[in-house]
């Protein structure tokens, strides 16, 4: 019976401050407000959230509380249904934070201090008939709260479902099904333990039967077992009035994250009258998991995790989660190749486990124990190592039925001591059958002997770190990273560096992102404009800003461009490029226990995203583990010079599953074919017509170049670009000029960990990158003998507060060669001083005029992508608009790059276009926003949508990293010191009567042009 809905709700500043009679039924509670449950009261007007990483969200010590300690009292009546009459009655209540009290009709039913682990009372000596008032007394700070320090919003309230069942007198108190797997993988083992309650006198005489079906639903024993319950009469042979089953199960069908298959067992209470008074059910899975030889092994098999830590969070109630949100995190991690998640750091709602034994999700199931502001001596204070205890206890009873749970964790960042050991003694002794895991004992260091953790797993460990130790071969556990890749903002730089180093070395097996969801909570401003809140922004002190920000999911639960990144790496197969010519390709299937006949391959060949050839690939009955070879029989296609042609497969769910429609893209991979290109193609129109000649106009302050419908305005004493306008109409607003700036991401600005490499912000603003000065050195403009004209200027910049030397100068040259027709080369050569190492970008700007929001490009996308971070993104041909390039961190900041650009397209309507293009691949971005813009938000609502497309062309951009909490961005991914040279070419054209992609093909083919860049 659900209690979830309304409940009458009154805050008090403090417990003392409650009336000494509110548990009493006849408390007159008329002129108090209702507030829905499940829910935090910080998320439904009253109090506020607070949001704090390390410290405490209130001073003091351990266990001391703050005076002001807001105390919420919540009061429900109800009624029990007839048929409940002379049955045990038990509230459950899924979760309060920090401390519950309860009470019904004014008697005292207990407490519970663990906020993400249930309670349950016994309300049966209680009842009345008719009318009962239940009431509930939830207190926010509790010494509790020390060991709750887990980088997360501090909420308050009745944030879990709470609802009453009903049982005999005599019931079922406890189901422990251990559904094992013997030596050789092939027999199932069902140790099953079932303990019997009684509310009244116990009675001789009850039996337990137990009944088993398998996946598909029949019967797995030809009659039910059946055993008499042993009474606990006598405590030295009996720990309680149980029954104790084990059967052999001859050939089940395995559990594992592929192929969640789970047996229904039914377990039913037979009265000594022989008449059934209970029966419950719970799923279970036959599989069995071990560690050998720096294995984690599931089924006999190594198994790579693809985790994720995940922290319950909705962007408007806060950690009261529906069962639909849950749902939808499982969906979205199985459709982005994620098989296991950690419950960072507390246990999960029961659904939750549900879903996951449903679908196939590996889980790490953690504690809800962080000490991380008293790191070191909570751990050893012998007060809480009860509480310690209780929760580790607590956390594997209630979830040990689950195969979906293949590790126990201890908790997070609670340092390591005594406590520790008692909690890792007591799930040692009561479940052997799972690893332990807990990153504390490591203390940084991967060498460490063990002493509680049966996995080495360090957070934010990087590559060459993990690399050494796999080349170590110290000890015999597996190394997996319990938290990695940490992806706060614009992050996920080096995640392919990881999973190549998970790939390649033994011992090595895959870790946990932190982490699932940026921790935003949704308000408006006083215009009405959306943004998301961090900590601070509720006025609550002390507090750690957006830190809380790091997740691969926006607040609403829009995928970052980083899920593209891990989809990518995590895919279930490889394909292996034998005989690209011919289309020789091998096949991987690196799934543990599942062929890949589930998927449809379907291949394609492109010249330069256009699409040219498709077929489908033979069946994929693959067996796991093993690989095939395939001959897709390919032959050459005509293409021009500087056109790239690609084989693209993609592998496709061939029905819909229970996690994805038909046709859903599991997997892809991508080949550039090494075919010779054809001879260039004649340019239809330009052999029988001349191109239009260039005027020249200049004087010592300004030159105007103009050939046919072209125009070109040069401020010479500025050395820039300062007008060029196509058919009469302006297409540049600013002139291409150097760049070196860009929004900072969190992690060009933030360091969580002490000791790591600093952020590069504030050496950058030292060096004033975000407002640099450009002085012109010189400019000229000159005729050439081939009919074209040649604008060649010198800019230096100098960083601030340095001494005026080349080590600390940026000195750029820009050539334009304007050609008869009006097509343009743009030759870039920029020099950095050997004193500004680590740029955050080397290369140009400008910013058209109004109206150019129509985007087209061949390179990578569709989403955005850095020179760490685009494994996951194919080359292809992509259209769209520029506001679409924007994507909406809840912090802003750099956003919307995109590498391996081959060219661009910016078309205003129908009207004019602006096609740019390179001989080598460059990094682009095309936004209404300024860098400057993103960099003075702290917010999403603060920004305005400028009317002209700021441009942003890059020889390369700095990685993303991830800086903020873990490695900074891999030194092959920075910019180098010296000479890097940007060389493009520009043109303008009429969209309604020109493809672009064509228009660069030509452009591309016409040796001469093309010979003029650099």
């Amino acid at each position: 019976m659900s209690l979830n809905g309304d409940w009458r709700f009154q805050l008090y500043d403090r417990p003392e401050d409650t009336p000494q009679a509110f548990p009493r039924p006849d408390f007159d509670d008329s002129t108090w407000s209702n507030l829905e449950v499940p829910g935090n009261w910080t998320c439904q007007g009253y109090d506020r959230p607070h949001y704090t990483n390390v410290q405490m969200p209130f001073p003091g010590e351990p266990p001391e509380l703050p005076k002001e300690n807001p105390t919420g009292i919540y009061r429900k009546r109800f009624q029990l249904p007839e048929a409940w009459s002379g049955k045990r009655v038990v509230i459950h209540f899924g979760g309060a934070e920090s401390v519950l009290y309860a009470w019904l009709n004014g008697r005292a039913l207990g407490l519970s201090k663990d906020s993400r682990l249930p309670a349950e009372f016994d309300l049966t000596p209680h009842l009345y008939e008719g009318e009962n008032t239940l009431v509930a007394m939830v207190v926010r700070w509790s010494d509790a709260t020390y060991i709750e320090d887990q980088d997360h919003w501090f909420m308050a309230g009745l944030h879990r479902e709470v609802y009453l069942y009903a049982t005999g007198a005599a019931h079922i108190a406890d189901v422990r099904a251990r559904a094992a797997l013997d030596d050789t993988y092939s027999s199932g083992l069902l140790d099953l333990r079932v303990e019997i309650g009684f509310a009244i006198e116990a009675r001789k005489g009850y039996r337990v039967r137990a009944e088993l079906y398998t996946p598909r639903g029949t019967r797995v024993f030809r009659k039910p077992l059946e055993q008499a319950v042993a009474m606990a009469e006598n405590p030295y042979l009996y720990s309680g009035h149980c029954a104790e089953f084990l059967e052999t199960i001859r050939a089940p069908r395995l559990w594992s994250a592929e192929t969640p298959e789970l047996y229904e067992l039914v377990v039913s209470l037979i009265n000594p009258e022989g008449r059934s008074v209970e029966s419950v059910s719970t799923r279970i899975g036959f599989r069995r998991v071990e560690i050998r030889k720096r294995e984690l092994l599931i089924n006999g098999r190594p198994v790579m995790i693809k985790g994720v830590n995940r922290h319950d969070h909705h962007e408007t109630r806060g950690k009261a989660l529906t069962r639909e949100d849950m749902l939808a995190d499982v969906l979205l991690m199985k459709q982005f190749n994620f098989n296991a998640v950690r419950t960072a750091h507390y246990p999960n709602d029961p659904h939750f486990y549900d879903l996951c034994d449903e679908y196939g999700l590996y889980v790490v199931d953690e504690a809800n124990i962080e000490a991380h502001a008293f790191l070191a001596r909570i751990c050893h204070d012998p007060r809480y190592a009860p509480a310690f205890l209780d929760r580790g206890m607590r956390m594997v009873m209630r979830d040990k039925n689950h195969p979906s749970v293949i590790m126990w964790s201890l908790g997070n960042e609670s340092g390591y001591g005594p406590n520790h050991d008692a909690m890792a003694g007591w799930i040692r002794g009561y479940d052997p059958t799972r690893p332990i895991h807990y990153e504390g004992e490591l203390q940084w260091d991967l060498y460490r002997e063990k002493r509680v953790s049966d996995v080495v797993c360090p957070m934010y460990s990087s590559v060459d770190e993990i690399t050494q130790w796999a080349k170590s071969k110290t000890g015999d556990r597996p190394l997996i990273l319990c938290e990695y890749a940490h992806a706060m903002g614009n992050s996920g730089g080096g995640l392919a560096d990881y999973w190549a180093a998970f790939r390649r070395y033994p011992g090595l097996q895959g870790g946990f992102i932190w982490d699932w969801i940026d921790q935003g909570l949704l308000r408006k401003d006083e215009m009405n404009r959306p943004y998301w809140a961090y900590g601070g922004d509720f006025g609550d002190e002390p507090n750690d800003r957006n830190f809380c920000i790091n997740g691969m999911l926006a607040p609403d639960r829009t995928p970052h461009p980083a899920m593209w990144e891990f989809k990518k790496l995590a895919q279930p197969l490889r394909v292996e490029a034998r005989d690209l010519k011919r289309g020789n390709l091998r096949i991987h299937n690196d799934q543990d226990f599942s062929d890949l006949s589930g998927l449809v391959g379907i291949w394609e060949l492109s010249i330069d995203g256009v699409r040219q050839k498709r077929g489908r690939l033979p069946r994929l009955d693959i067996p796991p583990g093993e690989a095939r070879n395939i001959n897709l029989g390919l032959s050459r296609l005509p293409f021009l010079s500087q056109q790239l042609c690609h084989l693209t497969l993609s592998f496709r769910t061939r029905k819909a599953t229970s996690w994805a429609e038909a046709g859903h893209e599991v997997a892809w991979e991508q080949f550039e074919i090494p075919w010779k290109p054809g001879r260039p193609a004649r340019v239809k129109g330009r052999a029988n017509s001349a191109p239009e000649p260039i005027e020249l106009f200049q004087d010592d302050r300004r030159a105007r170049i103009s050939s046919g419908e072209l125009e070109i305005d040069v401020h010479k004493r500025r050395g820039t670009v300062s007008s060029l306008k196509w058919r009469g109409e302006e297409v540049l607003a600013l002139g291409p000029e150097l760049n070196a700036w860009r929004a900072p991401t969190d992690n060009d600005n933030f360091q969580a960990i002490p000791g790591t490499t600093p952020p590069p912000l504030a050496q950058w603003l030292a060096w004033g990158l975000d407002d640099l000065t450009l002085t012109p050195v010189k400019c000229s403009v000159r005729a050439q003998r081939d009919g074209s004209v040649r604008i060649r200027s010198l800019q230096v910049a100098q960083a601030r507060d340095t001494e005026n030397s080349e080590e600390h100068r940026i000195q750029h040259i820009q050539q334009w060669t304007v050609n008869p027709g009006g097509r343009i080369v743009l030759n870039n050569e920029i020099r950095i001083g050997s004193g500004l190492h680590d740029l955050p970008r080397v290369g140009i700007r400008f910013e058209t005029a109004r109206g150019f929001e129509r985007l087209a490009w061949f390179g990578r996308g569709p989403h955005e992508n850095y020179w760490d971070r685009k494994t996951g993104a194919p080359m292809g041909r992509h259209e769209s608009s520029v506001d679409a390039q924007y994507h909406r961190y809840v912090v802003p900041q750099e956003n919307g790059n995109r590498t391996d650009t081959q060219w661009f397209a910016l078309c205003r309507k129908e009207e004019t276009g602006l096609l740019v293009g390179g001989v080598r691949p460059f990094e682009f971005g095309a936004s209404h926003y300024s860098g400057q813009d993103l960099y003075a938000a702290e917010h999403v609502n603060e920004l305005r949508a400028r009317p002209e497309t700021h441009v942003q062309l890059d020889v390369h951009q700095r990685g993303v990293g991830t800086g903020a909490c873990g490695p900074d961005t891999l030194p092959r991914y920075r910019i180098r010191t010296g000479l890097h040279r940007l060389g493009l070419w520009l043109t303008c054209f009429d969209p309604k009567r020109t493809d672009p992609g064509r228009l660069a093909g030509q452009i591309g083919s016409d040796a001469k042009f093309i010979g003029q860049l650099r």
